[in-house]
């Protein structure tokens, strides 16, 4: 790759030389370009609140922090943890904002029935209130004070630049990880459901609130399947894909479980609202009217449930398989990671820890 410059709002990366055979290079190619939409995405997130920004500048936060994971090994706490504060901070500003978006969308179909609409309007007026309240004081922070600890991602792209030969091995060895958390999880979940289905009563109809959720953590199926997913893009640019396949069969994955979340976030939500604004004491039929569409929302968010644990188990198999095979283990990382961070520290001499 030819040195050169690209320039992100007021952060200019400098490239550097790289061999366009090195596998470091595609991804470091791909962390630019996230840096690079975060600068350009959250000012419109944080000043602007529109809801494409915010959703493209949390999801950007959440790729680079799956990056620092992924070469934690190969870069200095010195630079790292900065930039990691800085990330964690930013998806925090970011996230409530997410939430209502999402919040106020679902709402807005679901009134388009008619048995839900005095409930989801009662309801969408309370999400856009609070949405527009942390937007007011989201408006009192510095969208740029916000972005300048991220500033530090040149320093941590120049030790990953650097260290570009252990990423191979970093990948290999993270997605092997990975992917038998996941495929464990997603099997208890699946074998729940089942159990669910096998004892004559269906998710949709509650047992998603005691025997299936109870063997297994779905939110904690999701989290592990979303930085899955980002390592997995880390490797496609990294010319390390498994095929576009698989990794559409996965997005469907995923996207069943963001169903489900937003959902239960829904209905949880809806249940809050209600004591918080006392609707039981003031207005029964309301009340019930809201509780009623939050055992819906719950409904829909099991069948989502359903869908993943039929496609994990007709295809989990084969895509756990692909992904062990595609990346096999055949370097021992710590080796190669040890030589690469302590070639990178040493021009700064020892680092020292920011939180000291």
């Amino acid at each position: 790759m030819p040195p050169g410059v690209r320039v992100a709002g007021k952060i200019t990366f400098i490239m550097g030389r790289l061999s366009a055979k090195s596998v470091g290079a595609g991804l470091l190619e791909h962390l630019d370009a996230l840096a690079a939409k975060l600068h350009e995405r959250a000012p419109a997130a944080l000043e602007v609140f529109d809801p494409d920004d915010v959703h493209a500048a949390r999801v950007a936060t959440r790729r680079l922090s799956a990056a620092l994971d992924l070469t934690s090994p190969v870069v200095g706490k010195r630079h790292r943890k900065p930039l990691a504060a800085g990330l964690k901070k930013l998806r925090r500003r970011l996230g409530p904002l997410r939430d209502a978006d999402v919040m106020v969308a679902l709402l807005d179909a679901l009134a388009k029935d008619a048995r839900h609409a005095a409930a989801a309007g009662w309801l969408r007026d309370r999400v856009a209130a609070n949405r527009e309240s942390r937007q007011a004081k989201a408006r009192n922070k510095s969208a740029a004070g916000a972005l300048r600890s991220v500033d530090a991602w040149s320093a941590v792209r120049d030790e990953v630049a650097q260290a570009h030969d252990a990423v191979d091995c970093l990948l290999a060895e993270s997605l092997h990880r990975q992917v038998d958390a996941f495929a464990e999880r997603a099997d208890r979940l699946a074998a729940g459901v089942r159990g669910a289905d096998g004892g004559g009563a269906s998710m949709a109809g509650g047992a998603v609130l005691g025997v299936a959720v109870g063997r297994q953590d779905p939110h904690a199926l999701r989290v592990a399947g979303k930085a899955l997913r980002y390592t997995l893009e880390m490797a496609a640019a990294a010319g390390r894909s498994p095929g576009a396949g698989l990794l559409r069969r996965f997005k469907r994955m995923q996207d069943l479980l963001g169903d489900w979340h937003d959902l239960v976030v829904l209905a949880d939500r809806a249940l809050r609202e209600v004591v918080a604004a006392e609707l039981t004491l003031h207005d029964a039929a309301g009340s019930e009217r809201v509780l009623e569409l939050a055992r819906v929302v719950v409904r829909r968010s099991a069948r989502e449930l359903e869908a993943f644990a039929k496609l994990w188990t007709r295809a989990g198999d084969a895509t756990t398989a692909t992904l062990r095979s595609a990346f096999p283990l055949t370097r021992d990382v710590s080796d190669v990671a040890v030589e690469e961070v302590e070639r990178a520290a040493e021009p700064d001499g020892p680092e020292a820890d920011p939180e000291q």
